[in-house]
């Protein structure tokens, strides 16, 4: 498989940037060589052409997603407890490790916030130790991957 390429069509990815209480970035795109999870590598389920495409291996032994997509990626500040200001849905929203620092009906609320933004058919991931609730409208698809389907 190749990651797609759209010619001049935009299909940057927006992405909202948390930002550190000391006011630096969170997202680097940069990664520790090091396991993701107990038994589990960094990188073990990219395919080896996906790898040496689209990632630098770093000095350090930290790795480093390609300038290609870092670029496609566009970054602007914003709060989960605001209401969210896009053009349109999105097919992945990714919310990993940050739910567990809410409580339950704030967590509620920001995972209804994610399924009104996320295309019918599309996903939601979250951390291995977070959940969405027995409410939720998402449907389970399996651990940390949930679905919008109507």
């Amino acid at each position: 498989q190749e990651y797609p390429s759209h010619g001049s069509t935009d299909f940057r990815r927006p992405a909202v940037e948390l930002r550190q209480p000391n006011g630096s970035r969170i997202t680097s795109f940069v990664y520790h060589s090091h396991t993701v999870a107990p038994g589990k590598p960094a990188l073990k389920g990219l395919p080896a052409t996906w790898r040496s495409k689209y990632v630098t291996t770093l000095p350090d032994g930290k790795f480093q997603i390609c300038e290609r997509i870092r670029k496609e990626v566009v970054f602007r500040p914003g709060n989960l407890m605001e209401p969210f200001h896009f053009k349109r849905p999105f097919d992945l929203i990714f919310c990993r490790n940050v739910m567990i620092y809410f409580d339950a009906a704030t967590k509620e609320s920001i995972i209804n916030k994610f399924y009104d933004w996320t295309s019918q058919g599309g996903y939601f991931f979250i951390g291995h130790s977070e959940g969405v609730g027995a409410t939720t409208r998402y449907s389970y698809v399996q651990p940390a991957i949930y679905q919008r389907r109507e």
